[in-house]
C-alpha cells in the first residue's frame, strides 16, 4: 500500500497540475508445489486504478496547456515459473 497526501508537480504551483491525495495499492497472490519447483501467480499494480502525475512540464506547450505522464493504472498479470 502507498499513499501520499496532495503535491504540486511543477514549482509554479499551477492548480491544473496538482496532484491529489491518493492511495494505490499493489498484491500478488501466488500458488507453489511444497518442492518450490513450479510456481504461479496473480500480480496487481494500481487496483485502486488512481490516476497518478508522474511527470509534468514546467513550460506550457500552448496557451493553458501543460505536457503530464500519468502512472500507469490498473494492471493485472499473470506470472508462471518452472524450475528445472
Amino acid at each position: 500500500v502507498y499513499g501520499s497526501s496532495s503535491y504540486h508537480t511543477i514549482a509554479s504551483n499551477d492548480p491544473d497540475v496538482e496532484q491529489g491525495s491518493y492511495t494505490r495499492i499493489d498484491a500478488r497472490v501466488a500458488v507453489a508445489s511444497t518442492d518450490e519447483r513450479w510456481q504461479v501467480a496473480l500480480v496487481g499494480r494500481n487496483l485502486t486504478d488512481e490516476k497518478i502525475i508522474t511527470f509534468s512540464s514546467g513550460q506550457p506547450t500552448a496557451l493553458g496547456s501543460h505536457v503530464v505522464l500519468i502512472d500507469r493504472l490498473r494492471t493485472l498479470g499473470l506470472q508462471a515459473q518452472y524450475r528445472w
